[in-house]
Order: structure tokens, then C-alpha cells, then sequence
């Protein structure tokens, strides 16, 4: 929509991960690896939650991140 959204690094890796695989489900533990860190499977949770937030805040249309029960998540254009 052509508005700059800030998000820390953290939440940008995970982001690209996301997005360079559009449609495919990231695990937690792939979302763990793009982002170099290591936290619990809630922790990521909260992050994606995060970057949904500031997504919406600029577009409350905005759903593009689907959460995969079990599996992880995955980013619908």
C-alpha cells in the first residue's frame, strides 16, 4: 500500500522467510533459523502476532499470514 512499516530485525527476517516462500508453511523451527535465534514455539507466536499488528494497523484488511495449527504459518498474497 506504499506506507513504510517499522519492525525490528528479528521480525523482519522472520517476514522474508515467509514471504520467499509464499503459500508454503514455515514451522517454528524454520521461522527460528531465518531469524538466528532460539525461543520457545510461544515466543514465535507472539512475534508473528506482532508483525500482523503492524500490518493492520495500516491496512485492517490486512491477512496475509495464516496460522497452520500444529504446523506453523504461511504468507498468502
Amino acid at each position: 500500500k506504499g506506507t513504510e512499516i517499522n519492525i525490528p530485525l528479528t521480525h523482519f527476517w522472520m517476514l522474508k522467510e515467509l514471504c520467499i516462500n509464499p503459500g508454503q508453511v514455515r514451522s517454528h523451527r524454520e521461522l527460528m533459523k531465518a531469524a538466528n535465534i532460539v525461543v520457545e514455539q510461544n515466543t514465535i507466536t507472539a512475534h508473528i502476532k506482532t508483525i500482523r499488528d503492524a500490518f493492520t494497523k495500516t491496512d485492517p484488511g490486512f491477512h496475509c499470514i495464516k496460522t497452520e495449527r500444529g504446523r506453523g504459518y504461511r504468507w498468502v498474497p
